[in-house]
């Protein structure tokens, strides 16, 4: 009877002082997806003199950036001159476009560009 109530202690203890005692360590959280974040991202853009040259004289150029949750659609369209023309329109496409900003940049500039970090939808 002595030697049952040994092997039952020792496995209480065993018990005791293992994981059972242990708190459960917490779930990891996943991250929050992006958040609007005013004034977010900074773009540091600088143009050539000779920019978007045609007939030896520069002329002002179009950026279009897209904030995008996924770039599947965007590759599609940026194949062929069609998909080109359409993402030269600076518009939601596509439900993947949290936001399209147009920049215009004349010859030799530099600027600072700030544009609100878009809150994704998917």
């Amino acid at each position: 009877m002595r030697s049952r109530l040994s092997v039952v202690l020792l496995c209480l203890t065993l018990g005791f002082s293992g994981a059972g005692c242990r708190k459960p360590k917490p779930a990891p959280v996943a991250p929050a997806g992006p958040t609007f974040v005013p004034h977010g991202l900074q773009l540091s853009v600088a143009a050539a003199a000779d920019l978007n040259q045609s007939d030896g004289l520069p002329h002002a150029l179009m950026l279009v950036v897209y904030q995008l949750s996924t770039t599947n659609a965007f590759n599609t369209l940026a194949k062929d001159s069609a998909g080109v023309q359409t993402l030269l329109r600076a518009s939601r496409f596509d439900a993947s476009v949290a936001s399209a900003d147009r920049i215009f940049l004349q010859p030799g500039d530099k600027t600072k560009v700030f544009l609100d970090q878009a809150q994704s939808g998917s």
